[in-house]
């Protein structure tokens, strides 16, 4: 059946967007609906595709929705013996397109804190558009926004035209790659290398070896950029032209967990104040960056309540310096695990009113804002939540990437991958000649794990039978409990190894589209 031209009774439907047929499939959902759709078919023991938060969100959400808060009046009639609920109107009013002032006051709050300081160590490398350093401190606000998916459709409308170019790494979030395709911006992909080659001479990347990160590496200590870095960004400065309006940043990224380092971010930063162009950051991930000690400190305001709590950490934050070209976003999707919430930030520089300006009317047309009640609750687990629940949920999943890393880096083929520094991705490659979708459908059919293809996120699909077309797999380890993490790795290796073993790799050809059961 073609899409798009679905006939009833006899009569042609009226044609759907070419735009959008022309956009790419929302991956996950497909894999989804194909294989947890149909459990009489498939058995999946490990759903390793949906890049979300699987633990428990925190107590101050079930507090929230529970208990009566004071978003709500309660009359009690003893003479009839029941309860009639009044909502304030509040709750069921228009709200405040940019969103509820409190909870944007609470969220800057928390921003500067952490991406307001001045003493970083590479701050001194950050550049004005003539070349001099830049010292002054740039004004923020936010817009809260239904996820940061939302807020990246919103920044998009507000800073480009139809036909602009924005610069991207490959790999990509897919979502990214989806909107600026709906709304019909150019994009230019950049390759960053993520792996480079294997021991048993399966050829990855360019085929060139990286030199092995010191036991004590990470990339917010590091003061140089990698050699795959700078390669990167004489990439990124060639791509550059008249259209170029934005780069995109994702760091941790989904899908690979790789992170930008300091000196690479700073570099970018002076790229786009040259050009005058748009650094765009999704910072989805901001919580998860492993491998650092840190500890809690709780915040008082003037009377003496609670303000929420401050990180002290040995590392510097993410983002070494906050400059006027930033436009920057977050959820609390994955650092609450409130997904089902909707509810994002986006962080823009005020010192141009045209920008905010664009941002209301993409915002006002669109969503108008987030649901006043999910906006209250955010509220409430920011001012409330101890920052000891993110720090757990953290400690685990980096002991879950821990024990699945130790595993599968055991095979030879795997000698390549790096053990990612944040979000909860692993970027699998695979054998040579195999496509990224026969292993998916391979991986379930045989293992019972559900991964995502990817070049859903811009890798090869890996049929063309070269080293440099080789598939990978995302496997997303967020729904790995600690005490699944043994079992959930060794699958994981066999799954792997049994594929590189496969004599013939053309008898799983195919096998996604047929829906083969017999492999």
């Amino acid at each position: 059946m073609d899409i798009g031209k679905t006939k009833e009774a006899g009569v042609a439907a009226p044609r759907v967007s070419h735009r959008a047929l022309a956009t790419n499939p929302a991956i996950i959902d497909n894999i989804l609906m194909k294989y947890k759709g149909h459990p009489e078919t498939y058995s999946v023991e490990y759903n390793l595709a949906p890049g979300g938060a699987a633990f428990d969100p925190p107590k101050e959400v079930v507090e929230f929705l529970k208990d009566g808060n004071e978003m709500f009046m309660f009359d009690t009639s003893k003479e009839k013996e029941e309860v009639n609920v009044k909502v304030k109107r509040e709750l069921v009013s228009y709200g405040d397109c940019l969103g509820d002032e409190e909870l944007r006051k609470v969220f800057m709050s928390r921003f500067y804190e952490r991406y307001g300081n001045t003493n970083h160590p590479y701050t001194n490398n950050l550049q004005n558009g003539d070349g001099t350093a830049q010292t002054e401190q740039v004004p923020f606000d936010v817009m809260v926004t239904c996820g940061a998916n939302n807020a990246f459709v919103t920044t998009v409308l507000a800073i480009t035209d139809v036909d602009d170019e924005v610069i991207v790494p490959s790999p990509y979030y897919f979502s990214h790659y989806m909107a600026l395709q709906h709304l019909n911006v150019k994009i230019r992909t950049v390759p960053i290398e993520i792996q480079c080659y294997s021991k048993d001479g399966h050829g990855l990347g360019n085929g060139q070896a990286s030199p092995e990160p010191q036991d004590d590496y990470h990339p917010l200590l590091a003061a140089e950029m990698t050699e795959a870095e700078t390669r990167f960004l004489k990439h990124v400065r060639a791509a550059i032209n008249e259209k170029t309006r934005t780069i995109v940043i994702t760091s941790p990224s989904n899908p690979t967990g790789y992170m930008f380092s300091s000196a690479l971010i700073v570099e970018l930063q002076n790229i786009c104040t040259m050009h005058n162009l748009w650094m765009v950051l999704d910072m989805a991930y901001e919580d998860f960056v492993f491998d650092e000690k840190e500890k809690e400190k709780e915040k008082k305001n003037n009377t003496g309540e609670s303000n929420g709590f401050q990180r002290e950490t040995k590392l510097p934050p993410l983002l070494p310096r906050l400059s006027s070209n930033m436009i920057i976003l977050f959820t609390m999707s994955k650092s609450y695990s409130m997904a089902g919430f909707r509810v994002g930030f986006l962080v823009f520089p005020t010192q141009d009113p045209a920008l905010i300006y664009c941002l209301l009317k993409g915002q006002d047309m669109n969503i108008t804002h987030p649901p006043v009640l999910t906006q209250k609750l955010a509220l409430h687990v920011l001012r409330n939540t101890s920052l000891s629940f993110v720090q757990k949920e953290r400690l685990q999943l980096q002991q879950v990437r821990d024990v699945i890393y130790a595993e599968i880096k055991t095979l030879k083929w795997m000698q390549c991958v790096e053990r990612p520094h944040g979000a909860f991705y692993f970027w699998i490659p695979l054998p040579i000649g195999v496509r990224d979708l026969d292993a998916v459908h391979y991986f379930v059919v045989k293992h019972g794990l559900l991964v995502v293809p990817g070049s859903s996120f811009g890798a090869p699909t890996g049929q063309v039978a070269d080293a440099e077309h080789v598939g990978y797999l995302r496997v997303c380890y967020s729904s790995v409990r600690l005490e699944q993490a043994k079992d959930a790795a060794k699958k994981i290796k066999e799954a792997i190894q049994q594929l590189y073993l496969m004599p013939d790799v053309s008898t799983i050809r195919g096998c996604y589209d047929d829906e083969r059961l017999d492999m």
